[in-house]
């Protein structure tokens, strides 16, 4: 890493802006600031940063196709805008979900078309160690419970919304581009070029791309991901011009940032704010472990069938609840009934996702007592509640509560200051890792 350290890429004069379709891709990095606005005020106050990459948290993941094409549009135009006003460039990396869901290849494309890049490739780099995601021989593998799966064999590829049949990455960026672009156009990385003996031959590749081909990186540890990063920025730094789709652990090998465990600072102001709006079965293990192990929990189930019928009176029920904490010692977990919807169409799915977290960021947003803590599991419920229920704007990542589960504080003006707001997403972690980290942050 210290060769990767010492090339000229990020850096104050052209920067890696990261867009994060929910806000759990901060896992893996710390110290840089992350915007939930884009206006001219905030991105000026990023591109004069210290830290040479900054997030920008777009939660299209929320959206649907044609909300997602204006959001990407809104935030890619102020930042191009941005860039030319301070004389910066700029390197357009897409974070997304390591089980591969989003909106791809939608938000590429908009950003190629709204920024008017001509890119010599598109790297496509789906590992996210932290996680136990692997690239290997072109297919993203999960690891579950010590087996290596593949992740078209997950719950993940059954989403409703962002499904998929397959975890061979050609073929599936075939499906998702509709046949668009054809598996023997894709080219990749294979691990034998980033076993340290292949530098010259890596640096060439990378340097020799023209066309703006898919190029996908396999990888399964950091050692090979930042032989990767380096070849990368050499060739940034020669000119090239590159977009990326990838998750989480490919910004860590491209800044050079070191995992920072988080020192608790202050528990001392009584109860914190659990909420749970994930669904997936990882989820529902860890919150049932957080409820055998640990003390000081007070369960509040939300009845999402109820909330659907009458959301004002159950938003009134949750709220009077709410009242007898203050004063106490015990900590609300605030979670939606684990029973699974079926909907009729993607769009009725994504409406109902919607409804369910700005119902719990009304929780947040209204909370009669102040926090010592908040952890919020579940990527559009934590941007929800980051964005609405705690007001940020702009903030700064401070470390990591548990490999993968990224922390920030709330500024000094805010509300509830310096109160440590946890991320945690839904797919991260061990049965025990909600447990460990309601644990750390409560000194028990």
């Amino acid at each position: 890493m210290e060769e990767a350290k010492n090339l000229f890429f990020p850096n104050k004069g052209h920067r890696l802006v990261v867009l994060d379709d929910d806000p759990t891709g901060i896992q893996t990095v710390q110290g840089c600031l992350v915007l939930t606005v884009w206006d001219d005020i905030y991105l000026r106050m990023v591109f004069n940063d210290e830290i040479p990459f900054f997030y920008v948290l777009t939660n299209t993941r929320a959206l649907t196709r044609n909300e997602v094409g204006r959001r990407i549009t809104e935030v890619v135009s102020q930042i191009v805008k941005i860039s030319l006003e301070m004389d910066q460039q700029v390197t357009f990396l897409l974070r997304s979900d390591s089980t591969l869901r989003g909106h791809f290849p939608l938000e590429i494309e908009t950003v190629l078309e709204v920024a008017k890049l001509k890119t010599n490739a598109r790297f496509f780099v789906p590992a996210l160690f932290e996680g136990g995601r692997i690239t290997e021989n072109n297919n993203q593998y999960l690891f579950q419970e010590g087996k290596k799966i593949p992740c078209d064999q997950t719950e993940f590829a059954q989403d409703s919304v962002f499904g998929y049949t397959t975890s061979y990455l050609p073929e599936y960026i075939k499906e998702k581009t509709s046949e668009q672009i054809k598996p023997e156009s894709i080219l990749n990385i294979d691990r034998k070029l980033l076993d340290g003996n292949h530098e010259m031959q890596l640096d060439d590749f990378i340097a020799s791309l023209i066309g703006d081909h898919y190029v996908i990186v396999n990888a399964t540890d950091y050692k090979e991901l930042d032989r990767f990063g380096i070849s990368l920025k050499k060739a940034i730094n020669n000119g090239s011009t590159f977009i990326i789709q990838s998750s989480s652990s490919l910004v860590k090998s491209l800044t050079g940032c070191n995992t920072r465990n988080y020192c608790v600072r202050n528990t001392s102001l009584g109860p914190g704010l659990i909420i749970i709006g994930s669904h997936v079965n990882k989820t529902t293990r860890q919150l049932v472990h957080l409820f055998r192990e640990a003390n000081g929990l007070k369960p509040i189930e939300i009845d999402v069938f109820r909330l659907f019928e009458n959301e004002e009176l159950l938003l009134l029920e949750v709220k009077q609840l709410l009242k007898s904490f203050m004063g106490s010692r015990t900590t609300p977990v605030i979670f939606t009934s684990r029973t699974e919807i079926a909907f009729d169409d993607r769009q009725s799915r994504m409406e109902a996702g919607l409804k369910i977290s700005s119902f719990l960021n009304e929780i947040v947003a209204t909370c009669p007592f102040q926090p010592s803590f908040c952890i919020s599991k579940g990527g559009i419920t934590s941007n929800e509640i980051l964005s609405k229920g705690l007001g940020v704007h702009m903030a700064r990542v401070i470390g990591q509560a548990s490999p993968g589960v990224p922390i920030i504080e709330m500024p000094l003006e805010h509300r509830w200051p310096t109160m440590p707001y946890v991320i945690f997403p839904g797919n991260v972690g061990e049965e025990s890792t909600l447990t460990e980290v309601y644990q750390l942050l409560t000194g028990t």
